[in-house]
């Protein structure tokens, strides 16, 4: 899974899994929730959101037996963005609203505060794209930031949907070969990181950025008109929308 080899890690994890389905146990207690989460991962990691859910649930439902309340946070937080990956809100805000419960009894009232906020909003119809306040490190709606002296505050964007790793990793590679101007090779890695995540819109900002490097300018311009599609006001693709068009 380090290695980004989830298919990999999958098969191994589903033979363990046969391996040990008679154990019962202290060790079988600790162990199959992490292995069901571990196979959950794989299988959202890969795009397969929706056979995530049920090894998330077995996870969370051991946890929640053995009174593992870390446990409990994890696999609840999991389903929550596994869910809103998939378009669900009120199965989302109905996890995050369990998770502001978890964080509650363990004592964490400030992540309790936030994740109940953030169900509300996903219940209410999340926007594709929108923009929070990191203060002091925690992150807050725009609303909740309080004027003070000194503030300093940091503004980002909040998707609707978390980004796979997978997209991020090659992104990441697009951008290292972007900037070294190796464009034609860059445009790959980001093509790569575009399919690993259909809903990913900064592999595809960068993608229409390289795209003007390359003087492929019509070819950019729909890049970007997809970027708006994905991540309304995504940086800066209304502005760079407009040079290819002019």
């Amino acid at each position: 899974m380090a290695d980004l080899q989830y298919v990999e890690a999958k098969d191994r994890l589903t033979d363990l899994l046969i391996d040990v389905r008679d154990q019962r146990g202290t060790g079988a207690d600790t162990y199959l929730p992490v292995t069901h989460g571990l196979l959950g991962e794989c299988r959202f990691q890969t795009g397969d959101a929706q056979a995530a859910v049920p090894h998330y649930e077995q996870a969370l439902a051991m946890c929640e037996r053995t009174g593992d309340a870390n446990g409990v946070v994890a696999y609840l937080g999991n389903l929550f963005e596994v869910q809103r990956y998939l378009g669900r809100a009120e199965p989302a805000a109905d996890c995050g609203d369990r998770l502001a419960g978890a964080w509650e009894r363990v004592g964490r009232t400030a992540e309790a505060t936030r994740m109940r906020r953030r169900a509300a909003i996903v219940r209410a119809g999340e926007p594709l794209n929108r923009m929070v306040a990191v203060v002091g490190g925690t992150t807050m709606e725009i609303d909740e930031v309080k004027p003070a002296e000194n503030l300093h505050v940091q503004f980002v964007f909040e998707r609707n949907r978390i980004t796979l790793r997978p997209a991020v990793e090659l992104t990441n590679r697009g951008e290292a070969l972007g900037g070294s101007g190796q464009y034609s090779e860059a445009l790959t890695v980001f093509r790569e990181a575009a399919a690993a995540d259909p809903f990913d819109a900064h592999s595809r900002y960068q993608e229409g950025f390289t795209l003007l490097h390359l003087q492929r300018y019509a070819d950019a311009a729909d890049m970007y008109r997809r970027v708006e599609e994905l991540a309304p006001g995504w940086f800066h693709c209304r502005a760079d929308l407009w040079l290819p068009n002019n």
